[in-house]
Formats: structure tokens, sequence, C-alpha cells
């Protein structure tokens, strides 16, 4: 298996074919991805492993313990079909969907459609988990054990490489850019309008108390940019207008100069938005967050429902020695937690402990 290259391939959705990754080649804008395989690729050079940079559920293109799948865009959580035949498996947003907020403890509109929609995704999800229960006892039968699946932080997507700020000279206090509607239908009888997306009802509710914030401090700073297209590649794609999306760079200079940057879920809890306030030590306002390895001791303030913003926020902006220690703290957790380096190190660590596994199974079978 050794001393023969490793391969890396984008095999996305709408492909066919798997598509190289040259990761010698800069990609067209900033990857996080890109960077954390760089890394890997540094420290298992001549492995004779093949990485698939995938979004497909069902199948890859080939099999065996020299492949290293690297499922992105599924904010269902749902198990791949292909788990038990590869190496180990890194995802983004997990196997195991999970509720973060509390919808009993803090019952509200939009707790009740979060947990609707939860239902909703446990649903398609029991399927993908009896089989994965169902292989999981027959390997263990065997006296082999299932291939790891581990979390994988989204990092950041829309974001240059700039010299962090410090937090007391920014003259921005508060920072949103994003989509809220998102092609929300305007037709009567569609059911998406009377029981409409937690997304939606989220975000309006965030931008409500924002502008009784306003109404309250005039002298507060703050900074909005709504849209209904904020995917990380409408701007490439033709799906909007310049302007109407910000630009990478326009993007990463506003939140650089902000010093709270709302981090509002989308269709899941996890966003890029808060790994990027965390990477440009912005203190990051979000909501309840899923328990996942690299959330725990996170630096940010968590609310279950954005009108404590009207306290939260006031309190903050008036505590400087506050601000500039969860500014440090921010940073620190991007640098020893979930930078490429970071992260590319924790990859390599795990495919190395599977390996060593794998060779250890290989040996008891000759041994027997």
């Amino acid at each position: 298996m050794g001393c023969r290259p490793n391969r890396y391939f984008r095999c996305l959705g709408y492909r066919e074919v798997p598509e190289p990754l040259d990761l010698d080649k800069p990609p067209k804008r900033p990857s996080y991805l890109h960077r954390v395989l760089q890394v890997v690729e540094q420290e298992l050079k001549d492995e004779g492993l093949t990485f698939y940079v995938t979004w497909k559920l069902d199948a890859l293109p080939e099999y065996g313990n020299h492949v290293v799948p690297i499922v992105m865009g599924d904010e269902w959580s749902q198990i791949p079909a292909y788990v038990d035949r590869v190496l180990v498996t890194f995802k983004c947003y997990g196997i195991y969907p999970q509720l973060a907020a509390r919808p009993l403890r803090k019952p509200s509109y939009l707790n009740t459609l979060l947990l609707l929609r939860h239902l909703r995704v446990l649903a398609h999800w029991l399927p993908g988990a009896l089989r994965y229960a169902t292989r999981y006892l027959q390997l263990r039968l065997q006296g082999r054990s299932m291939p790891p699946v581990y979390d994988l932080p989204l990092g950041y997507g829309n974001q240059l490489a700039l010299p962090v700020q410090p937090i007391e000279t920014r003259p921005i206090d508060i920072f949103f850019a994003g989509s809220v509607e998102q092609g929300f239908p305007r037709r009567f009888w569609t059911p998406h309008r009377w029981l409409p997306s937690p997304k939606r009802v989220s975000r309006l509710r965030m931008l409500r108390v924002l502008e009784s914030l306003q109404r309250r401090f005039p002298e507060l700073r703050i900074w909005v940019h709504t849209n209904t297209r904020f995917v990380l590649n409408a701007l490439e794609y033709g799906l909007t207008t310049h302007g109407e999306v910000l630009d990478t760079e326009a993007y990463s200079q506003m939140l650089m100069n902000s010093k709270i940057c709302l981090a509002p879920r989308g269709t899941s809890a996890d966003t890029f938005r808060l790994f990027e306030g965390l990477r440009y030590g912005c203190i990051v306002i979000t909501e309840r967050l899923p328990k996942r390895w690299f959330y725990q001791d996170l630096p940010v303030v968590q609310v279950d429902d954005w009108w404590e913003l009207r306290e939260r926020i006031p309190d903050l902006l008036r505590d400087a020695g506050c601000m500039q220690q969860l500014s440090k703290a921010a940073q620190h957790w991007w640098q020893t937690v979930a930078s490429e380096e970071t992260v590319g190190r924790w990859m390599v660590q795990k495919i190395r402990a599977q390996q060593a596994m794998q060779k250890a199974l290989a040996v008891k079978l000759v041994e027997v």
C-alpha cells in the first residue's frame, strides 16, 4: 500500500466522472478543505490512499481499505451506505441528527418548527440507521469492527486570510450578511407559506430584534446585508448579480471590521459564518449548537431566542475587557481546534490509527 502516491478526487452529486483534485494548484476562491488536504498530503505522502470529496451518500467510484471519503453538504446527517467498505469516513454535519434547540424547556413557535423538522429528518435517517446497525452487528459477529465516521468541521466558505484587527478598533458593532427568504414561495396555497422553514423564521426574528435595538440605541453601528441567495458559488455559477451577494473580498473586509458577528441557523444549526467569525476573532452570537467534538468549550454566546440580544449586546459592548477576552479566546480556539493545519493533522491521526487497526486485524487473520 505504501510508496504509491495518494490520489484526490472531487465526486459531487451532479458529476458522473470523478474530477481529479490538484492540491498544488491554487483554488479559484479560498478553500478550507483544499488547505486541509494539503496538510494531510504533507503528512501522509505516498501512502497509496484515495480521497473522494463527495456529496453522494449511496455510492463511490471504488471501495477498499485505501479509500477515504470526505462527505460534504448533507445537512440531514444521514449515514452513507458505503461506510463499511472504506478505510474511514469524514463527514460534515455528522451521522446522527441532533436537535440543538430545547423545545420543551424553551417553547416557542421557532422551536416547534425545529422539532417538526427534526422528526422529518429522523424519518429520512431511520432506514440508513437500521442498515448501519445491521451491518455493525454482522461485523461484530465476524470479529471485526465498523470503520469509524468522524464529524468534520465546516470551516470557512467565503473568506480571505486577513491579519486579525484588535476588537476595540473595529468600526462596526454588529454584522450580518446572508439570505433570509431564499425564494420564499408567494402563492397563497403553497404549504410552505403556512409552515415556513426554521431558517426563515429565525432570521426574520433576528432582524426584527436588530431594528428594535437600533431604535433604542441610535448610536449602534449595525451593518446588515440581506439577499435571496447566499451560496458560495452564486456569482461563479451566474445565479445572482454583482452587488446582490457580497464577493469574497467585500465580505471578508466587512466581517474583519466588525466586533459582533451574528450567526443564525440555516437549514441546520451548523453554519460557515460561525467559523468565519471565530477565525477573525469576532464575538460570535449564535443559536444553540449540536454536541460535536469541535464545539466543546466553544467561545461563543448561544441564545435560545434572538430577543435575548436586547440585553446581551448592550452588556457586551459596555464591557471592553470581556470583548477582548472573548476575541482572544476565539482566535485561540480557531488555531488549536479548527484551523486547516490542526484539522489536517487530526485527520492524519485518525487515518493512521485506522490503518494500524487494519494491519493488526490482517496479522490476526493470518495467524488464525
